[in-house]
């Protein structure tokens, strides 16, 4: 889906909120809609944002450069997650979102682990943040690394921290307390308020004790949110890997969160 391209723009002095319109009509899933960028090198559409106001039929993000936009639907399906995965929808709207991507061009390994590292540079992409390179205090983050830039700036936004003060461990995978951790200080970040504290939020799971003392509060936030929810009914599995199709369900939990508040 495409939506008649506006002309081109001045350069912006600073950056400006670009708000299009889209044919309800059309948009099979508006939540797929993002605005692109025309790239006159390439010759490609380049994702620039997507908040999409239903209610008033609109597709806005912030715009630096001067350049051709339109409102283009991204429809990205994998081989491995099929119509009636539980996360069919949730890989497609994220795709779309440019969050998260395959492990090939057709598949998503969506039971295949998330490093530290992946996690981090999510969390850049789905707060908007611009990769910083600035460095981290973290030995085993070399400086070359796709990943470095994604690490300092989550590191520099207070986001997400190492396992010691000067290790990140960026290929391990991250497991849900820590993933819930991050998560909590991201929506924090965007402005999310905590929830009240319930002590019975974890009684329902048998294994609500294995949850370290430093994520208890994260985790007992991210369930009371709805963000988390355990693997099975009577288990929260705080210290298994998280999966890909896990992280990506609670970074759209948190997306559409911030996107009900008017963010």
């Amino acid at each position: 889906m495409q939506t008649k391209p506006v002309s081109r723009l001045e350069k912006f002095s600073a950056p400006v909120v670009l708000k299009l319109p889209y044919d309800a009509a059309r948009a099979s899933d508006p939540d797929r809609l993002g605005i692109y960028a025309y790239n006159e090198t390439s010759k490609t559409w380049d994702f620039v944002g997507a908040k999409v106001d239903k209610a008033a039929g609109t597709v806005s993000a912030a715009v630096t450069a001067c350049c051709t936009f339109a409102v283009l639907d991204y429809d990205k399906s994998f081989a491995d997650v099929p119509e009636d995965h539980w996360a069919h929808r949730t890989l497609k709207v994220m795709a779309s979102k440019h969050i998260v991507s395959g492990v090939t061009e057709h598949e998503f390994n969506p039971q295949g682990a998330t490093t530290r590292a992946e996690f981090a540079a999510m969390l850049v992409r789905a707060l908007g943040l611009k990769a910083s390179p600035s460095g981290t205090p973290f030995r085993d983050v070399e400086p070359k690394a796709w990943y470095a830039d994604a690490i300092a700036a989550v590191h520099e936004a207070g986001v997400v921290d190492g396992v010691t003060g000067t290790s990140f461990a960026p290929g391990e995978p991250v497991t849900r307390e820590q993933m819930a951790v991050m998560l909590m200080r991201a929506y924090a970040f965007q402005g999310g308020k905590a929830a009240e504290p319930d002590a019975q939020q974890l009684a329902a799971y048998r294994d609500a004790g294995q949850i370290s003392a430093w994520a208890e509060d994260a985790v007992r936030q991210a369930v009371k949110l709805g963000f988390l929810q355990g693997q099975a009914e009577d288990r929260l599995a705080p210290q298994v890997h998280a999966a890909r199709a896990e992280v990506a369900q609670v970074l759209l939990h948190m997306i559409t969160a911030a996107d009900a508040r008017g963010e």
